[in-house]
C-alpha cells in the first residue's frame, strides 16, 4: 500500500486530507512540526508528502526547509498545500523542487 506522509499542523486540515486519502486506499501518516515530519520521513519512508509551509518548528524551520532539507536526500514528490497565496511563494517552492503547489482555500 502506498503510503502519504502528511506535514500540517492544523488538525482539523491534517485530518480532513488523511480521511480522503484513506478513502482512496493510502496509508497516511502525520506530523504536526518540522522535526516530526523529518522522523516521520525516515521511518516511514513515504511515497508522497503533502506539506504545508506554515510549521511550527526550533529555529525558524518551516515547510520551506523540510522541502529544502527532504531534496537533499530524495526524489519523493512533494505537493506543498499552504494558505500562502502570492506568486512568489508558488515559484519558490516549484524552484525548490515542489511537485506543485495548491493554495487553500
Amino acid at each position: 500500500m502506498k503510503k502519504i506522509l502528511i506535514v500540517e499542523d492544523d488538525s482539523k486540515i491534517a485530518n480532513l486530507i488523511k480521511l480522503y486519502c484513506v478513502q482512496s486506499g493510502f496509508d497516511v501518516v502525520l506530523a504536526k512540526s518540522v522535526q516530526l515530519a523529518a522522523n516521520q520521513f525516515s521511518t516511514h519512508f513515504p511515497d508522497l508528502i503533502i506539506l504545508d509551509l506554515m510549521l511550527p518548528g526550533s529555529d525558524g524551520e518551516d515547510g520551506i526547509s523540510f522541502l529544502k532539507a527532504i531534496r537533499k536526500e530524495s526524489s519523493v514528490p512533494v505537493i506543498v498545500v499552504s494558505s500562502r497565496d502570492e506568486e512568489v511563494d508558488r515559484v519558490v517552492c516549484l524552484e525548490l523542487g515542489a511537485d506543485d503547489y495548491v493554495t487553500k482555500p
